[in-house]
């Protein structure tokens, strides 16, 4: 037994053989593991090298028919205002680029002189009231005038004097009361000319005050405080906060407008926004040289804005469908658009509708639910692997539609 035992050698025995099986058995899921690492590390490099799209859905809504134009924002005035008295400034209280009220001071001239001339005048009118309101002496005359008269109509009754001296009588009391009647009328002449004199003045002091008739922007100033201006020179130039949103369309879409149709527009500098609008006046000439015809739009955006200068586009809403396939105006190509199946791109011949700045109407090709390209068409090819991200989330988790009643675009 004791020779038997020592014969067997150490990786024959019972231990041996099962830390060899172990050896083996390790090597073999390390390589396993090592295999495996490696599909997967490659698999994530294949599918990290396939593009990302940005996709969305086929669906239905309301398809509105509409006419482009172009638009253009311009400022509604730009006022120069001149001082209509000459004067040295005492105050001018605002800056260039000040926003200004309506009514709001912009200029002040030294009225000294004026205020003089007007309290004068003010006393001299009070002096003249007074003066009139104390009787006069022609009261007296024609008061002894009447009574003359009636002494004389008593004479001649009695015989005493002859009618030629009531005549002559008569005729010299008209004379004297024409005389009053002339006296008073140049006594309201002249009150009345006092008067004018100080509306004039008032009017003057009034006029060496600039005000702003309208609120808008300080882009100019002229004359600052100190300064000497004469009469009809510019003191400022303003820019007035209302604007004018003007459109061109194309001759052949001219009979499709009429006022008070809505709108949208999307502006150059606010391209991620659109802005409700309506049209507000068609002139019925089109330019000479383009053969546009020009339109004004009310759009309903913040006052601050609308800069002059902005340009951008216009749809204006001519008719409308309910219930019609919508895709985004940007996921077609002239009358394709590329759809993905099975995470494969293939290009779609469509017949679109009507189309509008957002949307476009497709009449045939796809159908409802169809997973459609919206953005960089141009990087694909019937046919690449492409992987999907939901321009919205919430369209990933919506069923397809079902496919009765349309036609699939592989027919």
């Amino acid at each position: 037994m004791a020779s038997s035992f020592s014969n067997q050698s150490p990786a024959n025995s019972p231990l041996g053989s099962r830390l060899k099986g172990l050896l083996i058995s390790f090597a073999f899921w390390k390589w396993i593991l090592l295999i495996a690492a490696f599909l997967v590390f490659g698999f994530i490099l294949f599918w990290m090298s396939i593009p990302e799209v940005i996709v969305t859905r086929a669906k239905r809504g309301s398809a509105q028919d509409i006419v482009l134009g172009t638009v253009e924002v311009s400022e509604y005035h730009l006022l120069q205002l001149r001082s209509e008295r000459a004067g040295t400034v005492i105050d001018a209280p605002v800056e260039i680029g000040d926003q200004v009220k309506e009514g709001q001071i912009l200029l002040r001239l030294d009225t000294e002189e004026q205020q003089l001339q007007l309290e004068r005048l003010l006393i001299d009118k009070d002096n003249h009231e007074r003066t009139l309101a104390i009787t006069r002496p022609s009261t007296y005359t024609l008061q002894k005038a009447l009574e003359d008269l009636e002494e004389m109509e008593r004479d001649v009754k009695r015989g005493i004097r002859p009618e030629r001296d009531l005549e002559l009588t008569q005729r010299n009391l008209q004379q004297l009361r024409e005389n009053i009647r002339r006296q008073d009328l140049n006594e309201e002449l002249a009150i009345k000319m006092k008067d004018a004199g100080i509306k004039q003045l008032r009017l003057d002091i009034e006029k060496m005050i600039i005000r702003s008739p309208v609120s808008g922007v300080v882009t100019n100033i002229y004359a600052r405080e100190g300064d000497l201006v004469s009469a009809g020179a510019v003191a400022f130039e303003i820019i007035d906060d209302r604007r004018l949103v003007t459109a061109e369309i194309s001759e052949e879409d001219f009979n499709k407008v009429r006022e008070g149709l809505d709108a949208r527009v999307r502006f150059l500098a606010y391209p991620d926004s659109t802005f409700n609008a309506k049209v507000t006046q068609i002139l019925p000439m089109a330019d000479p040289i383009t053969q546009r015809y020009k339109i004004y739009l009310g759009v309903d955006i913040e006052p601050r804005k609308l800069t002059p200068g902005l340009t951008g586009e216009v749809s204006i809403i001519v008719g409308e469908r309910t219930n019609s396939l919508l895709i985004p105006s940007q996921a077609i190509i002239g009358n394709n658009v590329l759809r993905v199946r099975n995470s494969k791109v293939e290009i779609v011949r469509v017949t679109p509708g009507f189309r509008s700045l957002l949307q476009v109407e497709i009449l045939d090709g796809i159908r409802e639910g169809d997973t459609i390209i919206r953005e960089e068409l141009t990087r694909f090819r019937d046919g690449d692997l492409v992987r999907i991200q939901w321009s919205d989330p919430v369209q990933a988790i919506e069923p397809p539609a079902s496919p009765a009643g349309t036609q699939d675009a592989a027919k």
